[in-house]
């Protein structure tokens, strides 16, 4: 499993990032709903970082942590679940394994923003990743999420390159 990342770009970037994303409808989107973002990594061979964005203040935040060329989807509809570990969250994320060969789960961070992501395809995979987690922590879950970009359920956009050029990556 990937750690959280702690990239810190330059305020050139910051910018840029700001710029792009207060052409969309996300920070409205906030004032009414939580996300759970996707960053996907351009040219990163599959690399991906997740974020739980409760709010503005979460939103605030991720935008300092967006890549260069990325491409970021926010997921505003719950197709990727909220909840502590249960008998019932159990069943779900194993109903969704089952159906898919695998279900995104993933832990909150005590910041209560970043995500720590895995990918469980059955019950050894599952507890596993349980026993590595406090019971009182959140998880996040369920099938790994498209490109959706429909401007009320999700939104996806891509960071332009750190000249401010928007090209096309491999994801």
């Amino acid at each position: 499993m990937p750690s959280v990342k702690h990239y810190k770009p330059s305020a050139e970037i910051n910018a840029i990032v700001r710029a792009t994303l207060e052409r969309t409808p996300i920070s409205s989107l906030l004032d009414k709903r939580e996300a759970v973002v996707l960053e996907r990594i351009a040219c990163g061979a599959g690399s991906t970082y997740w974020y739980y964005c409760a709010d503005q203040r979460s939103f605030e935040t991720i935008k300092l942590e967006l890549q260069p060329g990325s491409l970021v989807s926010f997921y505003f509809d719950g197709r990727l679940k909220k909840a502590l570990y249960s008998k019932e969250v159990k069943e779900e994320i194993l109903k969704i394994a089952e159906a898919e060969h695998d279900a995104v789960i993933g832990r909150l961070t005590d910041d209560g923003i970043h995500i720590e992501v895995d990918f469980v395809s059955g019950t050894a995979d599952l507890d596993e990743f349980i026993l590595e987690t406090k019971p009182s922590t959140p998880l996040i879950y369920g099938s790994f999420p498209g490109r959706d970009n429909d401007g009320v359920h999700a939104i996806t956009v891509q960071i332009p390159d750190s000249d401010g050029v928007t090209r096309k990556h491999s994801y």
